[in-house]
Protein backbone atom coordinates (compact mmCIF):
# COMPACT_ATOMS: atom_id res chain seq x y z
CA UNK A 1 0.00 0.00 0.00
CA UNK A 2 1.31 3.54 -0.88
CA UNK A 3 1.83 6.45 1.22
CA UNK A 4 2.56 6.96 5.09
CA UNK A 5 2.59 3.44 7.08
CA UNK A 6 -1.16 2.68 8.20
CA UNK A 7 -0.50 -0.93 9.94
CA UNK A 8 2.76 -2.89 11.00
CA UNK A 9 2.33 -5.56 7.66
CA UNK A 10 2.86 -2.10 5.41
CA UNK A 11 5.53 -3.18 3.12
CA UNK A 12 6.08 -6.94 3.32
CA UNK A 13 5.50 -8.97 0.23
CA UNK A 14 3.24 -11.16 1.40
CA UNK A 15 0.47 -9.05 2.52
CA UNK A 16 -2.29 -8.41 0.20
CA UNK A 17 -4.40 -9.69 -2.06
CA UNK A 18 -2.66 -10.76 -4.98
CA UNK A 19 -2.69 -14.16 -3.18
CA UNK A 20 -6.46 -14.56 -3.26
CA UNK A 21 -6.68 -13.15 -7.37
CA UNK A 22 -4.10 -16.03 -8.15
CA UNK A 23 -6.50 -18.56 -6.70
CA UNK A 24 -8.93 -17.13 -8.75
CA UNK A 25 -6.87 -17.43 -11.85
CA UNK A 26 -5.56 -21.08 -11.30
CA UNK A 27 -9.25 -22.09 -10.79
CA UNK A 28 -10.45 -20.61 -13.91
CA UNK A 29 -7.73 -20.97 -15.75
CA UNK A 30 -6.79 -17.26 -16.67
CA UNK A 31 -3.50 -15.97 -17.45
CA UNK A 32 -2.06 -13.85 -14.74
CA UNK A 33 0.23 -10.97 -14.25
CA UNK A 34 1.91 -9.61 -11.52
CA UNK A 35 2.80 -5.86 -10.85
CA UNK A 36 3.73 -6.72 -7.11
CA UNK A 37 6.32 -9.52 -8.49
CA UNK A 38 7.74 -6.25 -11.82
CA UNK A 39 7.70 -3.41 -9.11
CA UNK A 40 8.35 -4.37 -5.64
CA UNK A 41 12.24 -4.16 -5.65
CA UNK A 42 12.61 -1.13 -7.32
CA UNK A 43 9.86 0.33 -4.53
CA UNK A 44 12.58 -0.96 -2.00
CA UNK A 45 15.49 0.60 -3.18
CA UNK A 46 13.72 3.81 -4.09
CA UNK A 47 14.23 4.41 -7.41
CA UNK A 48 13.01 7.16 -9.39
CA UNK A 49 9.31 6.36 -10.48
CA UNK A 50 8.99 3.91 -8.16
CA UNK A 51 8.76 5.51 -5.07
CA UNK A 52 5.76 5.06 -2.66
CA UNK A 53 6.78 7.58 -0.04
CA UNK A 54 3.86 9.86 -0.85
CA UNK A 55 1.22 10.22 -3.34
CA UNK A 56 1.34 11.89 -6.64
CA UNK A 57 -1.89 13.97 -7.00
CA UNK A 58 -0.91 15.10 -3.08
CA UNK A 59 2.09 16.80 -4.34
CA UNK A 60 0.66 18.11 -7.59
CA UNK A 61 0.90 21.94 -5.87
CA UNK A 62 4.68 21.68 -5.14
CA UNK A 63 6.24 23.03 -7.64
CA UNK A 64 9.59 21.69 -6.84
CA UNK A 65 8.40 18.07 -6.80
CA UNK A 66 9.74 15.39 -9.12
CA UNK A 67 6.28 14.66 -11.21
CA UNK A 68 8.14 11.14 -12.25
CA UNK A 69 9.89 10.28 -8.77
CA UNK A 70 6.11 8.69 -7.67
CA UNK A 71 4.58 5.29 -8.18
CA UNK A 72 1.05 5.84 -7.01
CA UNK A 73 -1.26 8.54 -8.47
CA UNK A 74 -4.06 7.99 -5.67
CA UNK A 75 -3.96 4.90 -2.68
CA UNK A 76 -5.49 2.53 -5.89
CA UNK A 77 -3.83 4.00 -9.19
CA UNK A 78 -0.25 4.11 -10.48
CA UNK A 79 0.45 7.65 -11.79
CA UNK A 80 0.12 8.00 -15.70
CA UNK A 81 3.63 8.94 -15.84
CA UNK A 82 4.48 5.37 -14.34
CA UNK A 83 1.68 3.24 -14.80
CA UNK A 84 0.23 3.48 -17.86
CA UNK A 85 1.26 5.49 -20.88
CA UNK A 86 4.16 4.42 -23.07
CA UNK A 87 6.86 6.96 -21.94
CA UNK A 88 10.65 7.41 -21.02
CA UNK A 89 9.92 5.33 -17.86
CA UNK A 90 8.51 2.38 -19.63
CA UNK A 91 5.24 1.85 -17.36
CA UNK A 92 5.19 -0.88 -15.55
CA UNK A 93 1.75 -2.01 -16.34
CA UNK A 94 2.36 -1.35 -20.07
CA UNK A 95 5.10 -3.44 -20.39
CA UNK A 96 3.31 -6.01 -18.12
CA UNK A 97 0.56 -6.78 -20.70
CA UNK A 98 2.89 -6.12 -23.70
CA UNK A 99 4.88 -8.87 -22.11
CA UNK A 100 1.98 -11.43 -21.94
CA UNK A 101 0.73 -10.87 -25.39
CA UNK A 102 4.18 -11.42 -27.33
CA UNK A 103 5.13 -14.09 -24.64
CA UNK A 104 1.69 -16.09 -26.18
CA UNK A 105 2.22 -15.16 -29.70
CA UNK A 106 5.66 -16.85 -29.65
CA UNK A 107 4.22 -19.44 -28.20
CA UNK A 108 1.64 -20.44 -30.50
CA UNK A 109 4.47 -19.77 -33.33
CA UNK A 110 6.75 -22.18 -32.21
CA UNK A 111 3.73 -24.95 -30.88
CA UNK A 112 0.43 -24.06 -32.59
CA UNK A 113 -3.01 -24.96 -30.57
CA UNK A 114 -3.84 -28.41 -30.94
CA UNK A 115 -7.68 -29.40 -32.06
CA UNK A 116 -8.53 -30.58 -28.29
CA UNK A 117 -7.45 -27.36 -27.31
CA UNK A 118 -9.26 -25.67 -29.70
CA UNK A 119 -12.41 -27.44 -28.68
CA UNK A 120 -11.67 -25.98 -24.71
CA UNK A 121 -12.39 -22.48 -25.53
CA UNK A 122 -16.30 -23.84 -26.00
CA UNK A 123 -16.37 -25.80 -22.90
CA UNK A 124 -18.56 -24.80 -20.01
CA UNK A 125 -17.03 -22.63 -17.17
CA UNK A 126 -16.57 -24.72 -14.37
CA UNK A 127 -18.92 -24.66 -10.99
CA UNK A 128 -18.87 -21.53 -8.96
CA UNK A 129 -15.29 -21.34 -7.17
CA UNK A 130 -17.31 -19.60 -4.31
CA UNK A 131 -20.63 -21.57 -3.53
CA UNK A 132 -23.54 -20.09 -4.74
CA UNK A 133 -21.64 -17.20 -5.41
CA UNK A 134 -24.41 -16.60 -8.67
CA UNK A 135 -25.17 -13.01 -10.32
CA UNK A 136 -28.34 -11.44 -9.26
CA UNK A 137 -31.17 -11.74 -11.56
CA UNK A 138 -32.52 -8.62 -10.17
CA UNK A 139 -29.82 -6.11 -10.37
CA UNK A 140 -29.80 -3.75 -13.60
CA UNK A 141 -27.58 -1.41 -15.38
CA UNK A 142 -28.88 0.63 -18.26
CA UNK A 143 -26.43 2.17 -20.94
CA UNK A 144 -26.68 3.37 -24.49
CA UNK A 145 -29.71 2.77 -26.18
CA UNK A 146 -31.56 0.91 -23.47
CA UNK A 147 -30.68 3.92 -21.46
CA UNK A 148 -32.30 6.45 -24.67
CA UNK A 149 -35.24 4.34 -24.40
CA UNK A 150 -36.01 4.09 -20.17
CA UNK A 151 -36.32 7.75 -20.25
CA UNK A 152 -40.26 8.46 -19.57
CA UNK A 153 -40.35 11.64 -20.31
CA UNK A 154 -37.40 14.64 -20.99
CA UNK A 155 -37.98 18.59 -20.98
CA UNK A 156 -34.98 20.30 -21.99
CA UNK A 157 -32.87 17.61 -22.47
CA UNK A 158 -31.31 15.68 -25.89
CA UNK A 159 -29.81 12.20 -26.56
CA UNK A 160 -26.64 13.27 -27.89
CA UNK A 161 -23.06 11.82 -29.08
CA UNK A 162 -20.60 14.07 -27.83
CA UNK A 163 -17.87 11.37 -28.65
CA UNK A 164 -15.24 12.62 -31.38
CA UNK A 165 -14.10 8.93 -32.64
CA UNK A 166 -16.75 6.90 -34.33
CA UNK A 167 -15.27 4.21 -32.75
CA UNK A 168 -15.26 5.50 -28.98
CA UNK A 169 -19.23 7.21 -29.23
CA UNK A 170 -20.06 9.33 -26.13
CA UNK A 171 -23.70 8.84 -26.02
CA UNK A 172 -25.30 10.46 -22.99
CA UNK A 173 -28.43 12.91 -22.05
CA UNK A 174 -27.67 16.18 -22.37
CA UNK A 175 -29.27 20.04 -21.16
CA UNK A 176 -27.66 23.08 -21.21
CA UNK A 177 -30.56 25.55 -19.09
CA UNK A 178 -32.60 26.06 -15.97
CA UNK A 179 -35.59 24.06 -15.65
CA UNK A 180 -34.67 20.69 -18.12
CA UNK A 181 -35.47 18.09 -16.22
CA UNK A 182 -35.53 14.47 -17.43
CA UNK A 183 -37.13 11.15 -15.53
CA UNK A 184 -36.77 7.62 -15.34
CA UNK A 185 -39.19 5.32 -14.00
CA UNK A 186 -37.58 3.03 -12.05
CA UNK A 187 -40.33 0.27 -11.53
CA UNK A 188 -40.32 -0.63 -15.59
CA UNK A 189 -36.70 -0.77 -15.22
CA UNK A 190 -36.49 -3.23 -12.74
CA UNK A 191 -38.09 -5.94 -10.57
CA UNK A 192 -39.03 -4.24 -6.79
CA UNK A 193 -37.97 -7.55 -5.31
CA UNK A 194 -34.99 -9.83 -5.92
CA UNK A 195 -37.01 -13.73 -6.86
CA UNK A 196 -34.42 -15.08 -4.59
CA UNK A 197 -35.08 -13.28 -1.34
CA UNK A 198 -38.27 -13.27 0.52
CA UNK A 199 -39.91 -9.81 1.61
CA UNK A 200 -39.77 -11.10 5.29
CA UNK A 201 -35.51 -11.58 4.53
CA UNK A 202 -33.68 -9.03 6.41
CA UNK A 203 -33.03 -6.05 4.90
CA UNK A 204 -29.29 -6.22 3.03
CA UNK A 205 -28.89 -2.59 3.66
CA UNK A 206 -26.41 -1.27 7.05
CA UNK A 207 -27.42 2.05 5.94
CA UNK A 208 -25.57 4.36 4.09
CA UNK A 209 -25.86 8.05 2.85
CA UNK A 210 -26.31 9.88 -0.63
CA UNK A 211 -23.20 10.56 -2.21
CA UNK A 212 -22.67 12.80 -5.13
CA UNK A 213 -20.46 16.11 -5.67
CA UNK A 214 -17.16 15.86 -3.08
CA UNK A 215 -15.64 12.78 -1.26
CA UNK A 216 -16.80 14.05 1.80
CA UNK A 217 -20.42 13.66 0.94
CA UNK A 218 -19.29 9.89 -0.09
CA UNK A 219 -19.67 8.82 3.70
CA UNK A 220 -21.64 5.72 4.90
CA UNK A 221 -24.28 6.48 7.64
CA UNK A 222 -25.51 3.46 10.13
CA UNK A 223 -28.27 1.84 11.44
CA UNK A 224 -30.60 -0.84 10.31
CA UNK A 225 -33.79 0.17 8.67
CA UNK A 226 -36.79 0.04 10.13
CA UNK A 227 -38.89 -2.45 10.46
CA UNK A 228 -41.88 -0.73 9.29
CA UNK A 229 -40.71 -0.65 5.50
CA UNK A 230 -41.05 -4.52 5.92
CA UNK A 231 -41.83 -5.64 2.28
CA UNK A 232 -40.22 -3.16 0.71
CA UNK A 233 -37.24 -3.35 -0.61
CA UNK A 234 -34.39 -1.15 -0.21
CA UNK A 235 -32.07 -1.00 -3.49
CA UNK A 236 -28.84 1.66 -4.51
CA UNK A 237 -29.49 3.70 -7.55
CA UNK A 238 -26.58 4.52 -9.04
CA UNK A 239 -26.54 7.59 -11.95
CA UNK A 240 -23.56 8.50 -13.75
CA UNK A 241 -22.84 11.95 -14.53
CA UNK A 242 -20.35 13.76 -16.16
CA UNK A 243 -18.18 16.21 -14.78
CA UNK A 244 -15.48 18.79 -16.62
CA UNK A 245 -14.03 21.81 -16.20
CA UNK A 246 -16.23 24.46 -18.62
CA UNK A 247 -19.75 24.82 -18.97
CA UNK A 248 -21.24 22.63 -16.21
CA UNK A 249 -24.11 23.36 -14.22
CA UNK A 250 -25.77 21.29 -11.68
CA UNK A 251 -29.20 19.30 -10.88
CA UNK A 252 -30.97 18.10 -8.20
CA UNK A 253 -32.26 14.28 -7.74
CA UNK A 254 -35.91 13.73 -6.22
CA UNK A 255 -38.08 10.62 -6.20
CA UNK A 256 -41.64 10.72 -6.67
CA UNK A 257 -44.99 8.26 -6.85
CA UNK A 258 -44.43 4.47 -5.40
CA UNK A 259 -40.94 4.66 -3.19
CA UNK A 260 -38.94 7.11 -1.53
CA UNK A 261 -35.13 7.70 -1.60
CA UNK A 262 -32.07 8.62 0.40
CA UNK A 263 -31.96 9.19 3.66
CA UNK A 264 -35.67 9.07 3.99
CA UNK A 265 -35.66 5.63 2.31
CA UNK A 266 -33.17 4.79 4.72
CA UNK A 267 -34.51 6.10 7.94
CA UNK A 268 -38.05 5.30 6.09
CA UNK A 269 -40.48 4.92 9.59
CA UNK A 270 -38.65 7.27 11.63
CA UNK A 271 -40.66 10.17 13.00
CA UNK A 272 -36.88 12.58 12.46
CA UNK A 273 -35.92 11.02 9.15
CA UNK A 274 -36.50 14.13 6.45
CA UNK A 275 -39.20 14.68 3.91
CA UNK A 276 -39.13 12.36 0.76
CA UNK A 277 -39.35 15.22 -1.14
CA UNK A 278 -36.43 16.66 -0.86
CA UNK A 279 -33.67 16.61 -3.55
CA UNK A 280 -31.80 13.19 -2.60
CA UNK A 281 -28.43 14.44 -4.67
CA UNK A 282 -26.80 16.89 -6.42
CA UNK A 283 -25.21 16.77 -9.58
CA UNK A 284 -22.34 19.07 -9.64
CA UNK A 285 -20.92 18.72 -13.33
CA UNK A 286 -17.68 21.63 -12.27
CA UNK A 287 -14.12 21.00 -11.16
CA UNK A 288 -11.66 23.05 -11.88
CA UNK A 289 -8.93 20.49 -13.30
CA UNK A 290 -8.93 20.76 -16.74
CA UNK A 291 -10.36 16.92 -17.60
CA UNK A 292 -13.20 15.14 -17.94
CA UNK A 293 -14.89 11.92 -16.26
CA UNK A 294 -18.27 10.26 -15.39
CA UNK A 295 -19.00 10.42 -11.66
CA UNK A 296 -21.46 8.09 -9.69
CA UNK A 297 -24.25 9.75 -7.69
CA UNK A 298 -25.69 7.13 -5.47
CA UNK A 299 -28.84 7.02 -3.55
CA UNK A 300 -30.78 4.74 -1.41
CA UNK A 301 -34.43 4.19 -3.09
CA UNK A 302 -37.16 2.38 -0.89
CA UNK A 303 -39.79 0.40 -3.58
CA UNK A 304 -42.81 -0.81 -2.61
CA UNK A 305 -45.23 -3.06 -5.00
CA UNK A 306 -46.01 -0.72 -8.00
CA UNK A 307 -49.69 -1.80 -8.35
CA UNK A 308 -50.41 -0.96 -5.16
CA UNK A 309 -48.23 2.63 -4.55
CA UNK A 310 -47.95 3.87 -8.17
CA UNK A 311 -44.92 3.21 -10.05
CA UNK A 312 -41.18 5.40 -8.57
CA UNK A 313 -40.12 8.08 -10.79
CA UNK A 314 -36.68 9.00 -10.58
CA UNK A 315 -36.44 12.96 -11.98
CA UNK A 316 -32.91 14.49 -13.13
CA UNK A 317 -33.85 18.67 -13.13
CA UNK A 318 -31.11 21.37 -14.03
CA UNK A 319 -30.89 23.90 -11.26
CA UNK A 320 -30.45 27.62 -11.47
CA UNK A 321 -27.06 27.89 -9.59
CA UNK A 322 -23.78 26.80 -11.63
CA UNK A 323 -19.99 27.67 -10.21
CA UNK A 324 -19.00 27.85 -13.42
CA UNK A 325 -20.89 30.39 -14.72
CA UNK A 326 -22.68 27.98 -17.59
CA UNK A 327 -25.49 25.33 -17.47
CA UNK A 328 -24.07 21.85 -19.24
CA UNK A 329 -25.25 18.87 -17.21
CA UNK A 330 -24.71 15.23 -19.16
CA UNK A 331 -27.21 13.12 -17.16
CA UNK A 332 -24.66 11.09 -19.21
CA UNK A 333 -26.75 8.50 -17.70
CA UNK A 334 -24.25 7.23 -19.52
CA UNK A 335 -25.67 4.47 -17.16
CA UNK A 336 -28.20 4.54 -14.52
CA UNK A 337 -27.65 1.26 -12.23
CA UNK A 338 -29.54 -0.78 -9.30
CA UNK A 339 -28.53 -2.92 -7.20
CA UNK A 340 -30.66 -5.12 -5.33
CA UNK A 341 -28.92 -8.07 -3.50
CA UNK A 342 -25.68 -6.26 -2.15
CA UNK A 343 -26.68 -1.86 -1.78
CA UNK A 344 -23.88 -1.75 1.03
CA UNK A 345 -21.01 -3.00 -1.29
CA UNK A 346 -22.26 -0.75 -4.06
CA UNK A 347 -22.59 1.99 -1.74
CA UNK A 348 -18.54 1.50 -0.66
CA UNK A 349 -17.92 1.14 -4.14
CA UNK A 350 -19.36 4.38 -5.06
CA UNK A 351 -17.52 5.84 -2.46
CA UNK A 352 -14.37 4.54 -3.30
CA UNK A 353 -14.67 5.18 -6.82
CA UNK A 354 -15.55 8.85 -6.74
CA UNK A 355 -12.19 9.80 -4.52
CA UNK A 356 -10.10 7.86 -6.68
CA UNK A 357 -11.51 9.59 -9.88
CA UNK A 358 -10.98 13.14 -8.32
CA UNK A 359 -7.90 12.44 -6.57
CA UNK A 360 -6.63 11.07 -10.55
CA UNK A 361 -8.44 14.25 -11.65
CA UNK A 362 -6.60 16.62 -9.20
CA UNK A 363 -9.58 17.76 -7.44
CA UNK A 364 -9.68 19.58 -4.59
CA UNK A 365 -12.25 20.78 -2.44
CA UNK A 366 -12.61 24.05 -2.96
Amino acid sequence: MPGPAKRSSLGLYYTNAEGDFFGYATYYGLQMISLKAAVYHQMRAGARGFQVHALRYETRDNASSDPAALFYEDAMHPSGLTGHRRVALRPAIAELVIGLLLTVARGLVTRPWRQSEAELVRAPLPAHMIPDNRDSAADSCLMGERLAAAAMEATGFSWINEGRNPAAPKWGFTATAPGASIAFNLSAIVATTDPRVSASASDPWDGAAGVAGTAGEASAAGAEADGAAAGRRLVLVMLAYLRSYENMGQAHVTCEGGCVCGEAARREGDAGAPSSDQPVAVLDGHWAERTSQLQLSCFPARLGPALALGSCVVRVAVGDHSRSGAYKVRVKLGALMVSHTSPKLAQTMCAVSLEAAQRAAGYRVR
